[in-house]
């Protein structure tokens, strides 16, 4: 009989062949690994549904589910899409509105139109850590990142709030012109443009005095801005005119007019094929623009009153708020077409994604809830993490047996 560590020294061939054979056929070699694409639900489809069926994990499930709902009235953080009785809800609006993050401090910063304030979310919980009074019905809300200030719209009292993120306080209130909804950064003079709808122009706010520097003409009710770099102009969606202004921002100056669907209300920029993308909340469908000519390429049908809209810079995807429908349509920029529609909560109005965790935060005016959406943009989640690592742990197991075996049979045999 041969001693136990020769025994072991014969067999190891047979054990390594068996691991080598079983990692080149398991299908967990294939999805399950950090760069992967697929996302929290598809890991949990493949493995409820491909390894007994043997089926393959849908495109859809790359574009992202709603992973949480955070209800604002109570900040109660629950699992999945969860459908509300919303007039039960109605005594209790709160309307949330606009959504934006902020990279200095990875917070989500929340609009809540109905009453007032700006609710301050920890992306690493998800939770409101703070409440923040600004004024009435408060609208939109970007980050300036030269001085880590949040510009917040008041559209009942004319005036932005400027809040200090870094004590979560405001600093400053500055009166600019009627209703004001819109709010955009330009890194190039490093100035906030805001539209004000009712006179339809914007503002432009230097953030380093946080005083007024000039008013420009725009169309008739002007609602979203978007930056282009690679042009250094501001688009601006004018809805009742039915197009988008180009203002050079060197001069301050429109330099075209865009005619796109009806009512235009939100735009935002690809940086990947410099184009623009505009929601048309009145035709159901998005213009996209090319910035080198300004002219609109191609028009793409999405739901019912398509309304905010957010690029995804990890997957080349942008997300669409479509506000009647209740659901954010997914457009595949390098195809222009649409990959996914995923059911949020009721009302989506706009939209910010959030690179650290890969969530894309959807305000719901309607059912008065933040849709926590995963996008699986940046690598499989800790749950097909998890499935891996445990199957690999099986895997080794049975390696192990059968290696035990092979040898207890070799004995046999000897003996």
């Amino acid at each position: 009989m041969l001693p136990c560590r020769l025994r072991w020294k014969k067999a190891l061939p047979f054990v390594v062949m068996i691991l080598l054979v079983v990692l080149a056929f398991s299908p967990f070699a294939t999805y399950c690994n950090f760069t992967s694409p697929i996302s929290e639900q598809g890991v949990k489809n493949y493995v409820s549904t491909n390894i007994l069926e043997n089926q393959y994990i849908s495109q859809a499930s790359k574009a992202g589910y709603v992973k949480y709902t955070l209800v604002l009235r109570n900040n109660t953080l629950l699992s999945g899409n969860v459908n509300f009785n919303i007039s039960a809800l109605r005594n209790e609006a709160i309307a949330p509105t606009g959504v934006s993050y902020n990279p200095s401090n990875a917070y989500i910063y929340i609009t809540n139109s109905f009453v007032g304030n700006v609710s301050v979310i920890n992306s690493r919980t998800n939770t409101i850590v703070k409440n923040i009074t600004v004024g009435p019905r408060p609208h939109r809300i970007a980050f300036d990142p030269s001085n880590s200030y949040m510009y917040v719209t008041n559209c009942g009292s004319y005036n932005v709030s400027v809040i200090n993120s870094r004590t979560n306080t405001i600093v400053k209130n500055i009166t600019v012109g009627a209703s004001p909804i819109g709010v955009g950064y330009d890194p190039d003079n490093t100035y906030m443009y805001v539209t004000n709808s009712n006179p339809g122009r914007v503002s432009l706010i230097d953030s380093a005095t946080n005083t007024i520097v000039k008013n420009i003409t725009v169309g008739s009710d002007p609602i979203g801005l978007a930056f282009d770099p690679t042009n250094a102009f501001m688009y601006v969606t004018n809805a009742r005119s039915g197009n988008v202004s180009v203002i050079d921002s060197a001069t301050n100056t429109i330099v075209k007019n865009i005619t796109v669907g009806s009512d235009p209300i939100g735009v935002a920029y690809d940086p990947d094929n410099s184009h623009m993308y505009v929601t048309n909340t009145g035709s159901f469908n998005v213009s996209v623009i090319d910035g080198s000519t300004n002219t609109v390429v191609e028009s793409i049908n999405v739901s019912l009153q398509p309304r905010g809209i957010a690029y995804d810079p990890s997957n080349s995807y942008m997300y669409v708020t479509n506000s009647e429908s209740g659901n954010v349509s997914v457009i595949d920029s390098t195809s222009n077409k649409i990959v996914n529609n995923i059911t949020v909560g009721s009302g989506p109005i706009c939209l910010s994604y959030d690179p650290v965790n890969s969530y894309m935060y959807v305000a719901d005016s309607i059912s008065n809830d933040i849709s926590i959406v995963w996008t699986g943009s940046n690598g499989v989640s800790d749950l097909s993490s998890l499935v891996y690592f445990s199957t690999i742990g099986v895997l080794a197991a049975v390696v192990i047996v059968s290696g035990v075996v092979y040898i207890k049979k070799e004995k046999e045999v000897k003996t």
